[in-house]
């Protein structure tokens, strides 16, 4: 799995909310769309973070964590994602001077326990002694 093409826009203030807009496009191998065909599911966390230290806001905080849809077939697939958020000004102010540097960092990941599990009762043989 892997992420191309991560843009990060930070639309104008408005009532005190910047409009936020993340981009990407999510690689999916042949063997992981298999997967998905199973059950298996994957979700994005997107994070915003400033230059200076410490995070600025997390955008799966702030939204859901948002499943991938994986169309069904056979290949590698590329999936286009765009998520907006409102984001409060004083979420975005990591310090009191401009300019204000965010970076959006993207994970996508299987979702934990996503496998249906398969018969798991026990089986018992004889041993003979």
């Amino acid at each position: 799995m892997k992420i191309q093409n991560l843009t990060l826009n930070i639309g104008a203030l408005i009532g005190g909310n910047y409009l936020v807009t993340v981009n990407y496009t999510a690689h999916f191998s042949a063997v992981e769309r298999f997967l998905a065909q199973g059950g298996l599911t994957f979700h994005e966390d997107i994070a915003l973070f400033s230059e200076d230290p410490g995070a600025v806001a997390s955008l799966s905080t702030l939204m859901n964590p948002n499943n991938i849809p994986i169309p069904p077939g056979a290949g590698p697939v590329q999936v286009p994602r765009t998520l907006t958020k409102q984001v409060a000004q004083a979420v975005l102010q990591e310090d009191p001077n401009p300019p204000h540097e965010i970076f959006a960092r993207v994970r996508v990941m299987p979702t934990p326990n996503a496998l249906p599990l398969g018969d798991t009762s026990d089986s018992n043989t004889k041993g003979v002694l």
